[in-house]
């Protein structure tokens, strides 16, 4: 996941919060900025580094938002998430250390307002957990999903202050707005993979509520041109739930055809040549191992985890004994 960043002039003052959302790409809102040139800004990657100075950088004033270029170390890149009304979502990045984590959910997801530079604009509207009353600091943060923080779906951007108080005194409105993630990119000329998750999110809600004919009928809907090797996984996945190991078997290798190195895929047609106990399969099974070793590193900790609690050896085992000693790994791919 990037590290959420604030920013910093030379001497040291916060301006404002940020995000790394490409390796040296910072993006934040403009108004954090002000009018200041590039060589008056400096970057902080995470609490502990040293402020990093800006190269160059480019603002969108209209909609609110601008990006920095650094000379900064590569860093794993976001993903352009996407929000629907009643999405969790959680803010990372703190303007003070004892400042808390924003949480909350998304209220409307096309809300257009007025922003303090004039211009009409539309907007993820954000309603907040934590009741602040003021969230200065916290401008310029990625808003990410809860569930996937390595996913963002804008910058925050505006708040709107309270204006009752109910009769225990406490604020009766907190209000945030963020710039969706998709238009702030578009504006400033950056890119971002999709949010691979997003697109089969369905399904896996379906599989976990063991509503297997739902995940096929979400699956029947990707047109055949679209039909990669994600697809190909969680077809696989629909026929693991159903008890079906050979035909998953067949749309696992459905889908090493398409993407010999996917690992979601390699780590569950590990499990399959390892659960038949056919010594031809464990031998696969190593082979498997060895050969996509480096390929990825969450996949590089489940096989090492496999190979520590000895599941290449001979042996009958269960599904439930292997996932028990090593559970599958959430891959960002899927």
């Amino acid at each position: 996941m990037a590290d959420a960043t604030i920013l910093l002039e030379p001497g040291g003052r916060t301006l404002g919060s940020a995000f790394l959302c490409l390796p040296g790409v910072v993006v934040t809102a403009a108004h954090v900025l002000g009018s200041r040139p590039a060589g008056q800004i400096r970057v902080r990657l995470g609490s502990d580094s040293v402020a990093v100075p800006v190269e160059r950088l480019e603002c969108a004033q209209e909609l609110d938002v601008a990006a920095l270029w650094l000379a900064a170390p590569e860093v794993r890149a976001l993903r352009a998430g996407a929000a629907g009304v009643d999405t969790r979502w959680i803010v990372t990045s703190r303007p003070a250390d004892n400042d808390p984590q924003l949480t909350g959910r998304v209220v409307a997801t096309n809300r257009v307002i007025v922003n303090d530079g004039g211009a009409a604009v539309s907007m993820l509207q954000l309603d907040v957990d934590q009741a602040l009353g003021d969230y200065g600091g916290y401008s310029g943060s990625a808003v990410r999903l809860r569930e996937r923080p390595d996913a963002v779906i804008g910058v925050l951007c505006e708040q709107v202050r309270t204006r009752q108080r109910r009769p225990d005194g406490r604020p009766a409105t907190t209000v945030l707005y963020a710039v969706p993630i998709d238009a702030a990119l578009r504006c400033l000329g950056l890119r971002l993979a999709q949010d691979v998750p997003h697109r089969f999110a369905g399904v896996r809600g379906r599989l976990g509520d063991r509503d297997m004919d739902g995940a096929d009928r979400a699956l029947a809907q990707v047109p055949a041109d679209a039909r990669d090797a994600e697809y190909w996984f969680w077809r696989a996945q629909t026929a693991r739930a159903r008890g079906n190991w050979p035909v998953a078997a067949a749309y696992l290798d459905e889908a090493l055809e398409r993407n010999a190195r996917h690992a979601p895929s390699i780590s569950v047609k590990i499990c399959q040549l390892l659960l038949t106990n056919d010594p031809t399969d464990r031998t696969a099974a190593a082979r498997l191992v060895e050969r996509s070793r480096g390929w990825d590193p969450d996949l590089d900790a489940w096989t090492g985890c496999v190979e520590q609690h000895g599941l290449l050896a001979p042996g009958i085992r269960s599904e439930t004994e292997l996932i028990g000693l090593c559970p599958l790994p959430e891959f960002d791919s899927h």
